[in-house]
């Protein structure tokens, strides 16, 4: 506010000024016209042979020898002629238009400063209000557009800020609810997924609480109970991964490095697996291929390579074989995981890669898994700006399933 008055009375006082410059120019000015008639009567009254001179404005006398004329006729001073008379009158107009210019430049600041305080007032109360709805967690603001119409660019970069700051909010609101619904529904899969083999360890375990179990039961229900608590184990071990995927916690190193030797890893890691059900994993990867440098995060991509192999061999019957191949389209690069095993029914394609997602098939029920594996292999893919997709039954594949994923190249 201080520096809103400084520059008020800075306006004014150069205002001032140049009024007074003007004032003197316009005084000096008529002046020189009253002397000019002062110098015209002296001559005519002090010579008869005036009428051609003075129409000419030649030959007129010096102030002082006018004054000598005129004082002789008792016209000495200022008042005492007409045109002096006139030019104090001019005077005294000129000062007072001034005067009166300089007050009304005066009263026009200070009302546009009065009406610039009221609106800041009136922005203030407006901020205000914004801030309690804020606070009440409404975040949508209902601006008073009239205040755009001045040409007040501080009031509209602070309602454009606060317009700003409240969709901000409202995107921070929608994402907290967002990800509320999305903990709970994880809270209710993860209950779910819990409950069965939670039930079954409690009753094998209470089954093995009673005396009248021959040595052939318990070690049956024994078992049972390893297999349940193996279950459980990988259950948690990939609800922690998901967790820590989600909530941010895992980043992605993305280095430059062969994507063959990613394959590569992920197939050996899967290599025991298959020769226990004697499958045979054949690469098709095309020599150019081998050296091609991919951005990608070595450990999270073989992670998800696994999974899909892993799939491929669990679901394979024996003596089947899985094929791994490599193909570069222009600015993407094709990986496919191909399986000759039980295969995914058409209306069940969309949902495998939900989390908890597994499928009502009884080679999939007969199987130990958490529906989690492509669900993390899905999310690891979109990490890497890719995607993924699968393909069973129909005329393209009559057997087994084909999953394709899909990755930008962006070197050479």
């Amino acid at each position: 506010m201080r520096s809103e008055k400084r520059r008020i009375f800075s306006v004014l006082f150069f205002s001032g000024l140049l009024f007074l410059l003007l004032d003197s120019f316009l005084i000096f000015a008529e002046y020189e016209h009253y002397q000019q008639k002062y110098q015209m009567a002296s001559l005519l009254l002090g010579n008869s042979q005036t009428d051609l001179q003075i129409l000419k404005n030649e030959g007129l006398p010096s102030m002082k020898e006018a004054e000598g004329v005129l004082s002789q006729y008792g016209y000495e001073s200022i008042r005492s002629t007409f045109f002096g008379e006139e030019f104090i009158h001019h005077c005294l107009w000129i000062i007072t238009g001034s005067a009166l210019c300089f007050l009304g430049t005066a009263l026009v600041l200070f009302y546009v400063r009065c009406r610039q305080r009221k609106d800041f007032e009136s922005l203030l109360e407006e901020i205000s209000a914004m801030l309690e709805d804020f606070r009440s967690g409404n975040f949508r603001t209902d601006l008073l557009w009239e205040h755009l119409e001045d040409d007040a660019s501080r009031i509209k970069d602070i309602y454009m800020q606060m317009e700003s700051l409240g969709s901000y909010f409202e995107q921070l609101k929608e994402a907290a609810a967002i990800e509320k619904e999305n903990t709970k529904s994880l809270v209710t899969d993860i209950s779910h997924q819990l409950k069965t083999p939670m039930a079954a360890l409690k009753a094998s375990l209470e089954i093995l609480d009673q005396e009248d179990l021959n040595e052939g039961e318990r070690k049956e229900f024994l078992k049972r109970c390893q297999d349940q608590m193996t279950g459980l184990e990988q259950l948690s071990s990939a609800l922690i991964q998901i967790s820590r995927m989600e909530t941010g916690m895992i980043r992605l190193q993305m280095e430059e490095k062969r994507i063959f030797d990613t394959v590569l890893l992920a197939v050996n890691r899967i290599i025991p697996k298959a020769e226990d059900k004697k499958i045979a994993v054949e690469l098709e990867i095309p020599e150019p291929l081998q050296t091609l440098i991919l951005s990608h995060d070595t450990k999270w991509m073989t992670e998800a390579l696994i999974n899909l192999m892993d799939n491929a061999v669990k679901y394979s019957p024996e003596g089947s074989r899985i094929r791994i191949s490599m193909d570069r389209w222009i600015n993407f690069l094709h990986i496919c995981v191909e399986d000759e095993g039980i295969g995914i029914p058409k209306e069940e394609q969309h949902k495998v890669f939900q989390r908890f997602y597994r499928g009502g098939a009884r080679e999939v029920r007969c199987q130990q898994g958490s529906g989690i594996g492509l669900f993390l292999t899905r999310e690891i893919i979109n990490r890497h700006c890719g995607t993924i997709k699968v393909v069973s039954g129909g005329r393209r594949k009559q057997k087994g399933s084909l999953f394709q994923i899909q990755l930008p190249v962006t070197s050479t």
